[in-house]
């Protein structure tokens, strides 16, 4: 199914290239060969550069951050931190002068094949370090243009390694820094329609889409599953701004009644007297009980309010099966929260859940705090998770 969010990347996309194309013509950002498969085992290779570009995604995610609150803690006026940053980039480019500016030369340098191993990956490394230390002291920039860099060095630099290790086998090594320019940019900002469709617009090479794809797809489910947030959205929620905060209901539509209810619930005969059914609402606390007849079957359920009632009118009934509701509205324990509070719009303090096979067998009761408790609970799996813990 196309997503809304999908459809509109791809109108963008469009027009972007429709007005580009009328003012500067067919000019790319980057002029690169025709990269593609030179053999089909290239693709597992492809799928390493996945793997490793996730690592390099959430490695420069963590570190940019980490980095930024380290130079926070540091006690000296806010108006001298980014003067600290720039003289550490200055050093740092001083002996590697291709970090400095967009880096869009560097990168034409790394896919045509003018680096040499052990640069790439010192370009790698100080390029991360670079951009962390720029922004983390205060520092103007932004993080897109970083990304396709780390992504053009790593992918180059595994492209040679892939090389020495199964001569024969990979195609050169441009095309891994090409598709390690959207891998990581992908992981980092957790956007693979997007990486794939600015790649091809910056280089116009559209031969190299099923490497481009295995590893900009693993890139982005791994990083992922390593960290929820992304490069972007992370920074809203040191903030305290979470733009994928679930609401309520989709929270409620993955828990299950039978992870939240309470088994082994206290239950009451049919034939207790009213006044033992008060003298055990007293004991327990509680407001309510399933009323369970002799062979273990659900005979309804009795409230507080029903024995208040009781004594309100005067009655003579004697037994709870005078005054329970008889047929309440039950759950099931496969059913999702969501669906139970939504199914009446009655204000029940408990229901009882039962077997879908068989509506008279209690397996639990699905009490308020229940629903609260568990709501709680997935919340704070959810920001444990964001913490990356």
């Amino acid at each position: 199914m196309v997503t809304p969010r999908f459809a509109h990347i791809v109108i963008s996309s469009v027009v972007a290239d429709f007005i580009a194309h009328t003012f500067l013509g067919n000019t790319r950002a980057f002029t690169v060969p025709q990269f593609g498969l030179v053999n089909p085992w290239e693709i597992l290779l492809y799928a390493v550069l996945g793997i490793a570009a996730a690592l390099a995604a959430v490695s420069f995610t963590s570190i940019l951050y980490r980095l930024e609150d380290l130079i926070d803690a540091v006690k000296i006026p806010e108006w001298v931190k980014p003067a600290v940053g720039g003289i550490g980039m200055g050093v740092i480019g001083f002996f590697l002068p291709d970090l400095f500016g967009v880096g869009y030369g560097g990168i034409e340098k790394a896919i045509t094949g003018q680096l040499v191993l052990g640069t790439l990956v010192l370009l790698f490394i100080f390029k991360i370090l670079a951009t962390s230390l720029t922004l983390g002291s205060g520092g103007s920039g932004g993080i897109f243009a970083p990304c396709l860099f780390i992504g053009a060095m790593l992918g180059s630099a595994m492209g040679y390694i892939f090389n020495l290790v199964f001569p024969g086998v990979p195609g050169p090594v441009g095309g891994y820094g090409l598709v390690g320019m959207a891998a990581v940019f992908s992981g980092a900002a957790r956007a693979p329609f997007a990486s794939i469709l600015i790649l091809f617009e910056m280089t116009g090479n559209y031969s190299i889409v099923l490497p481009l794809m295995t590893s900009v797809g693993i890139s982005t489910v791994l990083a992922r599953a390593l960290k929820r947030e992304n490069i972007y959205s992370l920074k809203l929620l040191r903030r305290g701004v979470d733009i994928e905060q679930e609401n309520v209901a989709d929270v409620m539509r993955t828990i299950t009644v039978g992870q939240a209810m309470t088994r082994n619930f206290p239950s009451v005969p049919p034939d207790m007297t009213v006044n033992d059914l008060v003298e055990m609402f007293r004991k327990s606390g509680h407001h309510g009980f399933p009323v369970i007849d002799g062979e273990e079957r659900l005979v309804g359920v009795v409230t507080l309010a029903d024995v208040e009632n009781c004594i309100a009118t005067g009655n003579t009934c004697v037994a709870v099966n005078d005054i329970c509701t008889k047929a309440p509205v039950v759950a099931y324990p496969d059913q999702v929260l969501q669906d139970v509070l939504g199914s009446t719009e009655e204000d029940y303090g408990r229901i009882p859940v039962v077997d879908r096979k068989d509506n008279l067998k209690l397996l639990g009761i699905l009490r308020r705090s229940d629903i609260i408790m568990a709501y709680r609970k997935r919340m704070k799996i959810r920001n444990l998770r964001a913490a990356g813990k």
